[in-house]
């Protein structure tokens, strides 16, 4: 929870339940044996999973229990979970098709894209289809493989849109 976007969805979650009659009980994990154990045994109604990284074999099992379970930011394309995801694919596409708009032409793209499941990485693929479309490839000197929380995404944007003749950087980070 060490970003407001997370504390944001913590509160509002927690409203809605309350007006549900329910309560909220926030845990954290750091190994998915913690989180089968914990649907084992507690009488849990259902449970929000913020963006897990387990593989759809351990979602399955999870779903196995028949509690209902929200994911969010995270699709598991084999299994019938609700999801709730945010569009990075057109979020990328929409700042490079921005930055072209307003006359951009060498534009750079920053961000911690290492892993196939790495929304970035969805990001980063909107961001190159977004200046294809016009002609403009994204190139590996326009793009920074680099983590980028807030503070160090603000240096890379102004180092990223620096020489040599780059105009703008589209820096983009999960946390």
């Amino acid at each position: 929870l060490e970003d407001t976007y997370n504390q944001q969805i913590v509160g509002l979650l927690e409203a809605a339940l309350n007006r549900l009659g329910y309560y909220m009980m926030l845990r954290s994990f750091s190994a998915m044996e913690e989180i089968l154990a914990f649907f084992r045994n507690w009488n849990i109604d259902g449970a929000v999973l913020f963006y897990p990284f387990f593989d759809e074999g351990f979602m399955r099992q999870l779903l196995d229990f028949q509690k209902p379970v929200v994911i969010l930011d995270r699709h598991y394309p084999g299994l019938q979970a609700l999801t709730v995801d945010v569009d990075d694919y057109g979020g990328g596409y929409t700042a490079a098709r921005h930055l072209v708009q307003k006359g951009h032409r060498n534009v750079g793209f920053a961000g911690p894209v290492t892993t196939r499941a790495d929304v970035n990485l969805t990001r980063m693929e909107g961001f190159r289809d977004g200046r294809k479309e016009i002609g403009l490839s994204l190139t590996e000197e326009n793009m920074c493989a680099c983590h980028t929380p807030y503070a160090l995404g603000l240096a890379e944007g102004r180092k990223s849109a620096g020489p040599p003749n780059r105009t703008a950087a589209s820096v983009s980070n999960m946390y």
